[in-house]
């Protein structure tokens, strides 16, 4: 994705990991667990679009109420075809 520029400055340096280990452990999983839980979900039969998501695991997880918001989502819709935009 570096070409979108979508990721801003933010350089994935060993120290830039580090930091996200030490901070939000709970964010960091391992190759392993998560390879085998995106072939375990790519392989899922009956998925259901019903507003949940998979998150370092085969388990879902509901998105928060915010992500609800009509207004949010036309203002994220319209800013990502903006970004978007010059590649189409």
């Amino acid at each position: 994705m570096p070409e979108t520029g979508l990721k801003g400055n933010f350089k994935f340096t060993p120290e830039a990991i580090q930091n996200v280990a030490k901070n939000s452990p709970e964010r960091m999983g391992d190759l392993n667990n998560s390879s085998q839980a995106l072939c375990d979900i790519i392989t899922m039969e009956n998925i259901k679009n019903n507003g949940e998501y998979f998150d370092r695991s085969t388990k879902t997880i509901k998105t928060s109420e915010l992500s609800y918001n009509e207004d949010n989502a036309k203002e994220l819709w319209e800013k990502s075809e903006s970004y978007v935009k010059k590649y189409y």
